[in-house]
């Protein structure tokens, strides 16, 4: 089951609250939206610099996994 928009939203708002503090995470979205700069070109050059294909796509599937079971356990709740 795919996770609808509303809570990609919720869940990244906190993955950034989390590592950036929630002062931090608004300022960080802020700048995104404000279109300073090229999101796309500075995704290439300084989100995933330090980590491999492998890794990546490591890290997606247990994010997924995590997500699938979440969604699970509200369910069921």
């Amino acid at each position: 089951m795919r996770i609808n928009e509303h809570d990609i939203c919720i869940k990244g708002f906190e993955a950034l609250a989390k590592a950036l503090g929630e002062v931090d995470a608004e300022r960080f979205i802020m700048l995104m939206n404000r279109g300073a700069g090229d999101y796309t070109e500075w995704r290439k050059t300084h989100l995933y610099q330090n980590i491999s294909l492998e890794e990546l796509a490591e890290e997606a599937r247990k994010t997924g996994q995590m997500l699938r079971q979440s969604s699970t356990d509200r369910v069921t709740a």
